[in-house]
């Protein structure tokens, strides 16, 4: 195994642990009470903006080496928009967090074809894994916050 080999292999098994409370989160306010799920729901928010935070410093990174001024410019966006979230997150708690992460999906996914051709091919099929792992965890404390027995949006409201 080559030492680039080996730095690609060490990337994938540190973002699978990255991911890993996300998923623990996504999956745990299912089990919880209502109350606690939307606490837990509110720290599932501020980590995934956090986990955003850190991908943008990765992409700060490889502008380094590659000095695109595209590449650049989508990592200083996709810092701000993680931090207008972790804004809204502390402010306003969870359930309004889900505007910037819908502003950073849609963004994403508007301008994923324009950076594709700056990274190789494994680092592009590795990001749409990881994408689809964070699309179904963010699915699954949506339909939490949709539930109508327990009625988290309801608990949330009255409560805070």
């Amino acid at each position: 195994m080559t030492v680039k080999q080996e730095e690609d292999k060490t990337l994938k098994e540190r973002s699978y642990l990255l991911l890993l409370p996300l998923i623990t989160l996504s999956a745990t306010v299912w089990f919880t009470p209502t109350k606690m799920g939307v606490y837990l729901a509110f720290i599932f928010s501020t980590y995934l903006f956090f986990l955003g935070f850190l991908f943008s410093s990765y992409l700060w990174t490889i502008n380094k080496r590659i000095k695109n001024k595209h590449l650049r410019s989508f990592s200083l966006k996709v810092f701000f928009i993680c931090l207008i979230g972790i804004i809204y997150s502390v402010n306003y708690l969870s359930i309004n967090s889900l505007i910037p992460l819908s502003l950073l999906l849609i963004y994403f996914l508007n301008s994923r074809n324009k950076y594709s051709e700056l990274f190789p091919l494994w680092l592009r099929s590795f990001s749409y894994k990881i994408g689809v792992i964070i699309f179904i965890c963010l699915m699954n404390i949506l339909a939490f916050w949709f539930n109508p027995y327990s009625q988290p949006i309801k608990f949330y409201l009255n409560e805070f």
